[in-house]
């Protein structure tokens, strides 16, 4: 019984074969043909049957690794789609907000907050990064933060913003930052700050200075418990 328009001579077979191994190479071409050719000829030699059975394996095998890596690949986008939400919210509770324990509760337990261009060493935990927030930040009249690019990448997300600080003796001090936070099992653990320090410490009034003057060293990296 023959299965398409031209009967397969044992010539014609050879010739199919052939080009099951040449398709070989490439699984899923080496699937197409060897489909095409049983449409258009009768059964094969058991050698070029078993060929055909070898091919769609490889076909299935390709189409399930690249099912698997583009299901890998959903889940590291969703990864850090989820992260770049969080920082989002995480700027919206510290600028809009102004609630600094519920921005200590972003951070994990060892967590580290730094002000790169600072000389200490920065601050370790929740408490300690809240209340380091609050010696600098609490005292400041208003905030008006300016969110530009938010981009994140696996497991970190990089955020370019400008923070106005209004101060109530009307001067205001506009600050670009760069901030790169590191997020893992939905808690930030690391968040560092790029800026200029001198942009700062030439625009911020007297008594704001004077006003971190009080505080030792210690109160900007160790919470009231540690």
């Amino acid at each position: 019984m023959e299965y398409g328009l031209i009967a397969a001579s044992g010539a014609t077979q050879r010739y199919i074969v052939k080009h099951y191994c040449a398709a070989r190479r490439t699984p899923i071409l080496g699937f197409i043909v060897a489909t095409l050719r049983c449409a258009l000829y009768r059964p094969l030699s058991s050698m070029a049957t078993m060929r055909w059975l070898e091919l769609v394996a490889q076909w299935r095998g390709l189409v399930d690794a690249r099912v698997n890596f583009k299901s890998s690949q959903g889940i590291a986008m969703s990864d850090a789609r989820q992260n770049k939400e969080l920082v989002i919210r995480f700027w919206k509770t510290l600028y809009e907000e102004r609630n600094y324990d519920a921005v200590g509760a972003f951070f994990s337990e060892d967590a580290l907050y730094e002000d790169v261009p600072a000389p200490d060493s920065g601050a370790r935990g929740p408490r300690a990064i809240a209340k380091r927030l609050k010696i600098g930040l609490s005292v400041i009249d208003d905030h008006v933060h300016h969110l530009k690019t938010v981009v994140a990448e696996g497991d970190n997300v990089v955020t370019e913003h400008v923070e106005d600080w209004h101060f109530h003796t009307g001067e205001v001090v506009s600050l670009p930052f760069v901030s790169m936070q590191r997020v893992q099992d939905g808690k930030i653990t690391r968040w560092s700050d790029y800026f200029d320090l001198q942009t700062l410490l030439g625009s911020a009034p007297q008594w704001w200075l004077e006003h971190l003057a009080k505080f030792t060293e210690e109160d900007f990296y160790k919470d009231d418990e540690g």
